[in-house]
């Protein structure tokens, strides 16, 4: 066989198996959905059971019981679980290990910009029933870049991926993983982003001055020019008295003798012009002195501290890294120094200061839960009370993988399943990988609850999602299969 006809042999199998890709995961991408007589966890509400789901067009359009939808997919839900598709606060699918920032970054770096959708651990991720994840950067640098919501599908799935861009701004005061610290390096760390914000803080003023100093150049500028157009216009509009011709008299000429030169006069006539000439130098002066402008200086612009500008005006919050308690005190301080929101990472610590984290409403980012058998000097810090302490003292707490490896996220509703073992009530639990995670990150408009108008991601189980016995069956992404345990 010919090298030509081996090599378009091998591009019909790889053409074949791409096709055969496509209609396996897009097998349930039906216009209408109907999941019927399922125990339904709405997480927004009461849990329904037996309940019914109704997707339309990638969307959910109805949840109740006994709804009816005319040429719907029906499928037979009896005996199942639906929650809303997981969500993990905190993970680095999709990030090269060569891309991660975890000892050095800056503002205006975007972790979109290192994104790698064709990573092959998606399906592993999604049979972990997680349809979104909030990708970070790194962790451990001070400022630390862009993280961004995004969807998790099958390479060759359709539609946008990407649920929210600029999600926060990463910063640490705490060293974090392997790398050792003393009171002395956490209290520069603090400093140092306070240093950071102090700078952008001046730096928005510069663009502030500039910019309406810059109103006032034009503004004046306009006014110059209006006032020297009117001036020209009326120099320029004929006199009628002046320009009016004499009538001419019909007189004969007259001849009269000559005078005799007046003693000083001056008869070459220089001294009429010189006159003439101050008149005119008279009349030059009599025009009013134009004000004289100058542009504003332009500011040079700095691309990071746009971004730390744009955390002090509260459009992109940020998310601190603070394990230890007077780390977690530092980070309160610097928000309200500055005025930030502010999303706590890490807070091995936290359930010292629960009470101050309870009484500013402040979402708290808890995870790993499941700690591995090389412990990091994070490690130390973490208490597996703690993020059960938050919650009994009703601080807003997310449960994440804690972005140790791409793959990490399949084992989210095992970390929340860990914390109801230590005692957090289950339903808390679930809404910390849910709707808790969705407005932590600010997407809960399109996910984490079961309500007509948000995206269909749905995770169909055997049996209770935080008991680990549970097998998921199937997942769903805006309403396509994107995962199939049969």
């Amino acid at each position: 066989m010919g090298s030509a006809s081996l090599t378009r042999r091998r591009w019909t199998v790889v053409a074949a198996a791409l096709v055969s890709a496509v209609f396996s995961t897009n097998a349930l991408a039906a216009d209408s959905i109907l999941f019927r007589g399922a125990r339904v966890l709405t997480v927004s509400g009461a849990p329904l059971d037996p309940g019914d789901v109704l997707v339309e067009g990638g969307k959910i359009k109805a949840v109740g019981a006994h709804l009816e939808a005319e040429g719907a997919t029906v499928i037979d839900a009896t005996k199942k679980t639906i929650a809303p598709g997981f969500i993990d606060a905190r993970s680095c699918l999709y990030l090269p290990n060569t891309e991660r920032r975890d000892r050095g970054a800056s503002a205006d770096w975007n972790v979109l910009d290192a994104i790698d959708f064709t990573d092959d651990r998606a399906p592993r991720v999604l049979a972990g029933g997680v349809t979104s994840a909030y990708v970070t950067p790194g962790s451990g640098a001070s400022i630390g870049g862009r993280g961004a919501v995004v969807k998790v599908k099958p390479t060759d799935s359709d539609g946008d991926r990407v649920l929210k861009s600029d999600a926060a701004l990463e910063l640490a005061i705490s060293a974090g993983g392997d790398v050792a610290s003393s009171s002395l390096g956490r209290l520069n760390g603090y400093l140092s982003l306070r240093r950071a914000f102090s700078d952008a803080k001046e730096y928005r003023k510069s663009w502030e001055k500039y910019k309406q100093d810059l109103a006032e150049f034009e503004k004046k500028k306009k006014e110059r020019d209006e006032a020297r157009q009117k001036r020209e216009s009326s120099e320029k509009k004929p006199d009628d008295a002046k320009d009016k011709p004499k009538p001419k008299e019909d007189k004969p000429p007259s001849v009269e003798p000559p005078k005799p030169a007046d003693k000083g006069s001056d008869p070459t006539g220089d001294a009429k012009d010189e006159k003439k000439d101050d008149k005119k130098e008279d009349k030059k002066d009599d025009k009013p002195a134009e004000p004289k402008l100058e542009r504003p200086n332009k500011p040079a612009e700095d691309p990071a501290k746009e971004v730390l500008v744009r955390a002090l005006a509260g459009t992109i919050p940020v998310r601190v890294l603070a394990d230890r308690a007077d780390e977690i005190l530092n980070a309160l301080r610097l928000a309200e120094e500055f005025e930030l929101r502010l999303i706590l990472d890490g807070v091995g610590e936290g359930g010292r200061v629960a009470p101050e984290l309870s009484r500013r409403n402040i979402s708290v980012v808890v995870g790993p839960i499941l700690r591995g058998s090389s412990p990091s000097v994070s490690d130390l810090w973490f208490d597996p009370r703690g993020p059960v302490t938050l919650s009994e003292s009703s601080v807003p707490v997310v449960i994440a993988s804690g972005a140790a490896t791409q793959r990490g996220s399949s084992a989210l509703a095992m970390q929340a399943a860990l914390l109801v073992g230590q005692g957090m009530d289950r339903a808390r639990a679930l809404r910390a990988i849910t709707l808790g995670a969705a407005e932590a990150l600010g997407v809960a408009e399109r996910v984490g609850s079961i309500e007509p108008g948000k995206d269909a991601d749905l995770v169909v189980l055997d049996g209770d999602p935080l008991d680990t016995r549970s097998r998921v069956e199937s997942v769903y992404v805006d309403g396509q299969r994107v995962f199939s345990n049969d």
